[in-house]
Formats: structure tokens, sequence, C-alpha cells
């Protein structure tokens, strides 16, 4: 992927996953998409973080989540060993580490720390 519309699009996808790792990779992609100017993609990094919580059994950050069960769900399909979650496609294209703050999400969308 090379793009934010592509980081968005499949947040989306994994956003509407089975499995908590499902659900980090989303909101670290969305995360990553931010970034973008093309788009706003600050709904999405609230709707994916608050998802991925709740599926671990944690609270919600931003009080999107209907749901407060945790999902331990089968991962149906699962991330591919090649890809790590910890891992995204940094705003410059390459493969790098986590490369945003939550600073600077929370920043971006006028919250305080």
């Amino acid at each position: 992927m090379d793009g934010s519309d592509e980081w968005i699009d499949a947040a989306v996808v994994l956003q509407h996953g089975t499995c908590p790792e499902h659900f980090e990779l989303a909101s670290r992609l969305a995360v990553a998409a931010i970034d973008s100017t093309e788009m706003d993609a600050s709904e999405w990094v609230r709707l994916s973080y608050d998802r991925w919580q709740v599926s671990l059994g944690e609270p919600q950050r931003y009080g999107t989540q209907s749901g407060t069960v945790p999902v331990n769900a089968e991962c149906h399909l699962p991330i591919p060993t090649s890809i790590n979650a910890s891992e995204v496609v940094t705003t410059s294209g390459s493969m790098g580490r986590y490369p945003i703050s939550w600073a600077n999400v929370e920043a971006r969308n006028g919250e305080a720390q």
C-alpha cells in the first residue's frame, strides 16, 4: 500500500474483523493515514482504537463502541505472519515502527491528553 486512501480502506475492512489482531492493525493503519492531506481519518482512528481496546477487555478511550464484551473469537482470516501489527507503512511510504504518537493524533483532533 502506498497511499493514505489505501491505508484507511484496509483499516475499514479490518475494523470489521473477528479478533484483536485485526482491530490492532486497523488502528495502526488509521493512525498512519491521519497525516493525509487528502482525507480526515480521525474518526476511523477513534473507532478502530476503541474497538481494539474493547476486544482486549480494556476501557474505551473515545466512547465509540456500544458493546463492552471482549472479543475472544478465532482470528478469521488470520493476519499473515509476514505482517507485524507493530509495524505499519509510514507516511513516507516505507515500512517502519509505529510512526505517530497518540499525542499527535489527539492534537490533530483538538483533544487534550
